[in-house]
Formats: C-alpha cells, sequence, structure tokens
C-alpha cells in the first residue's frame, strides 16, 4: 500500500485511493427527523463548547434549527467532511485532588460544541448499522455496539469459565 498522506489536503485524495469495501460502506443523507432525535437526545445540563450556544438554547430553537441543520450536515456528509469550527474544543482544566497546587494536579476536559456532537452521534449510528448488518465484529467484541457493554464480555468470560473442564 502507498504512504498514508502527509496533510489534510491529501487525505480526501489518500481516501479515494484505497480500494472500495466489498460491502460499500457510504455514509446516506440524513433525515429531519433523524437529526430532530439527537437534538432531543443532547444533555441540557452540558458545558458548552468554544461556539458557547448552550444546548437548552438548541433544544428551545429546534423547530427552526432541525432544518438548517440537516442541510449543513448533509452538505458536510457529501463533501466528506467536519467542519473545522465543530473540531475546535474548550478546554477546563478539571482538579484530580481537592486542593490542586501544581498543575500535574489538574486533569484537562475537551469540551466540543454540541452540533458537533449531533453530527457525530449521526455517523456514528450509520456506521454501527453497517457494521451489525455486515457482521463486520466478531460476537466477543462489544464495543461500540447496542446492547453490549463491559458486563456483557465480563458475563461471556464468566460463561466461558463455567463451561472450562
Amino acid at each position: 500500500m502507498g504512504s498514508e498522506p502527509d496533510d489534510s489536503t491529501d487525505l480526501l485524495d489518500f481516501l479515494h485511493s484505497l480500494p472500495e469495501h466489498p460491502t460499500g460502506f457510504a455514509l446516506r443523507k440524513v433525515t429531519f427527523e433523524e437529526v430532530l432525535k439527537e437534538i432531543n437526545r443532547l444533555r441540557s445540563n452540558s458545558s458548552t463548547g468554544y461556539d458557547q450556544i448552550p444546548v437548552k438554547y438548541i433544544k428551545l430553537g429546534k423547530e427552526y434549527l432541525v432544518g438548517p441543520l440537516m442541510h449543513i450536515i448533509n452538505t458536510c456528509i457529501a463533501a466528506l467532511m467536519f467542519p473545522r469550527v465543530w473540531k475546535t474544543a474548550r478546554v477546563s482544566p478539571i482538579p484530580k485532588i481537592e486542593q490542586p497546587v501544581d498543575k500535574s494536579d489538574l486533569r484537562s476536559v475537551s469540551i466540543l460544541p454540541a452540533l458537533s456532537k449531533i453530527y457525530e452521534r449521526l455517523v456514528l449510528s450509520q456506521l454501527a448499522s453497517h457494521i451489525d448488518e455486515q457482521s463486520l465484529l466478531g460476537v466477543r467484541i462489544s464495543g461500540y455496539r447496542q446492547g453490549h457493554s463491559t458486563c456483557t464480555v465480563l458475563i461471556g468470560i464468566r460463561d466461558d469459565l463455567r463451561v472450562c473442564p
């Protein structure tokens, strides 16, 4: 295989040069209902990202935002891109201990804009559906799969141990 892209300008050319996967995965346009559902799923008490748009205002104006947001997301899907402004995080230092005195006593948390979370969830939903429909993950893999968790893995291990002589 050829070399990987050096910078973001080469990324699209690199992706188009890859051989197509036999399952033919491609993102499809999202629907009005899907965008509305993701807006409703957002946690209203979450911190604001770099754009300083609170989730509660997104939810209050959702009937006016769903159509334009759907258009923006579908345009991004068609162009195979993710808006740079939605990649910009607000970084907050969170204390690891009660009385931090040094920067090593803090952990940084990156908070992305709420609109980026909607886009990410819509893409994840399509990707997860494709993975399940095509059985691309083994039955033992539980990450990012609906109805699976670390508990699923532990139950599987327990069951394997019970079967062993």
